[in-house]
């Protein structure tokens, strides 16, 4: 019995490692073969700053015109959602890559002078605002592009992570105040990827909420 526990155990292993080397294979035989450039340029409103997403230049945060705009914070941010300007603070997603090739987001926020950037939150989405002007964020945020029913290295990846629960839609969902960076209610709900999530959180006001989910 003993050997034959060791062998699955290996026969898992090098299925796992013969699965990640296949990922990177395939990305980067599709970056080799794209004959297209990608240079998309979104700016932020009430700012002088961009998120630049490009194959010829560092994506990043960009300060100026789209002609002349220079890199001011290199990372891969994101345009929709949950950008949101407060205090000399940016708060907005980043979308980071592991060692095994999972694209994981996080949340952070950015400081319009300095440009240093602070990690909120790990495998976590900023969703938007509330109604009453709160960060709605979603922790344990699981990316679509995982493949996360079929893909092992993802499973795996999840371990290290409690709150991930793949095998539940339930996820913490909290409201952040972007004056203070406090987290100001924290509500577990599920489906957070369907449509009614922004009716249920994105439309209303923070006492709404509150007030539903003591109902």
């Amino acid at each position: 019995m003993g050997n034959s526990k060791f062998t699955m155990n290996s026969l898992n292993i090098i299925v796992i490692i013969f699965s990640a080397i296949l990922f990177f294979f395939t990305i980067a035989m599709v970056n080799m073969s794209s004959p297209f450039a990608q240079n998309e340029f979104f700016p932020i409103e009430g700012t002088e700053l961009a998120v630049k997403h490009s194959n010829l230049e560092p994506d990043g945060l960009y300060k100026g015109p789209e002609s002349t705009a220079t890199l001011v914070l290199e990372g891969t941010f994101g345009n929709d959602w949950g950008t949101a300007v407060e205090n000399g603070k940016i708060y907005l997603n980043e979308y980071a890559m592991t060692t095994v090739g999972l694209i994981v987001p996080e949340a952070v926020r950015v400081d319009m002078e300095t440009y240093e950037k602070e990690v909120l939150l790990k495998n976590a989405m900023i969703r938007g605002k509330c109604a009453s002007g709160e960060l709605v964020v979603v922790e344990g945020f699981i990316m679509p592009t995982n493949f996360p029913k079929t893909n092992s290295l993802f499973k795996l990846y999840c371990m290290s992570d409690p709150l991930m629960r793949p095998g539940s839609d339930s996820r913490n969902i909290l409201f952040i105040d972007p004056a203070t960076g406090e987290t100001v209610l924290t509500l577990e709900d599920q489906l957070y990827l369907e449509k009614s999530f922004e009716m249920k959180f994105i439309d209303k006001t923070l006492d709404e909420i509150r007030e539903e989910a003591a109902a």
